[in-house]
């Protein structure tokens, strides 16, 4: 006779698993018991809901039909939990309790996303020899923040440059249009593009599609190499050139094609003081 109260099922083990057995606690089954219980007033709370107070179909706070979002449990530190729905504040600002608030509209501006991004890569980066997810956080960022402050730089003398350079240095107005900018990819400057621009005129040209027109491509690479160099001041060893090409693999590897791949951590990290030189020469102003 099976005793009154919960009963427990055991799941047979699964052959060949080192799963645990998994235990289910549900009600005893009463073959006398009605079909259709009687609501019990009670029940909501046990799930998190408000108890229910009112008429049929509804409660004294919530229209028939209406159910309240269970209470936000609080934080460790006694603080109010993150979930609530966000709200506008006197100031336009989105208010949600336990989080610092976004305003309704935000405009980046180059230097200041730069910043933010770059700040995020290193931070990122504290944790990245123990933290794959970081290592790939710091080596996006990073390299992002260096696109930016590459297009920031030279925009002003895009006219410099062949058609094929300067349309990737434009920069578009801030609004954000769900048809021009979702479906086709804008032309902007990549990171193994900027590498390229910023290597040793000596060096081999590493993004040869970039540069197309009637000249020679050698002779082509080469001029504009010297204008980006002069107008920002950096000049990229072979060295460097070489540790920021297996950070651009890495990135592409990672985030722009699926997997498998092979990550050796020690290899971006090696590459990431090639990329520190790289973001504070393109920070500085030019002839410091």
């Amino acid at each position: 006779m099976t005793p009154a109260g919960n009963v427990r099922y055991l799941s047979p083990p699964v052959r060949g698993s080192t799963m645990t057995r998994r235990t289910y606690v549900g009600p005893r089954f009463d073959p006398h018991a009605s079909a259709h219980p009687a609501p019990d007033p009670d029940a909501g709370a046990l799930r998190g809901l408000p108890r229910r107070t009112g008429g049929a179909g509804g409660s004294s706070h919530h229209p028939p039909g209406a159910h309240a979002l269970p209470p936000v449990p609080p934080t460790r530190d006694g603080k109010p939990g993150i979930r609530e729905l966000a709200r506008s504040g006197p100031d336009g600002r989105r208010e949600v309790a336990g989080m610092s608030s976004l305003a309704d509209v935000i405009e980046l501006g180059p230097e200041e996303e730069a910043r933010r991004l770059w700040d995020g890569a290193l931070e990122a980066r504290t944790r990245a020899a123990d933290d794959l997810v970081a290592l790939c956080e710091s080596l996006d960022l990073g390299l992002r923040a260096g696109e930016i402050l590459t297009v920031h730089r030279l925009n002003p003398i895009r006219d410099q440059f062949p058609a094929t350079i300067a349309i990737q240095l434009e920069m578009p107005g801030p609004e954000v249009d769900p048809h021009r900018d979702g479906i086709r990819v804008p032309k902007a400057i990549q990171f193994n593009e900027v590498i390229d621009l910023l290597s040793d005129p000596e060096l081999e040209c590493v993004s040869p599609g970039m540069h197309r027109g009637w000249e020679d491509r050698r002779f082509a690479c080469r001029r504009s190499r010297v204008t980006a160099q002069e107008a920002i001041g950096v000049t990229l060893s072979a060295e460097e050139q070489e540790q920021l090409l297996t950070l651009a693999a890495y990135r592409n590897r990672l985030f722009r094609t699926p997997p498998p791949v092979l990550v050796r951590p020690g290899d971006i990290i090696d590459a990431f003081t090639a990329l520190d030189r790289l973001v504070a020469g393109l920070e500085a102003p030019t002839g410091s």
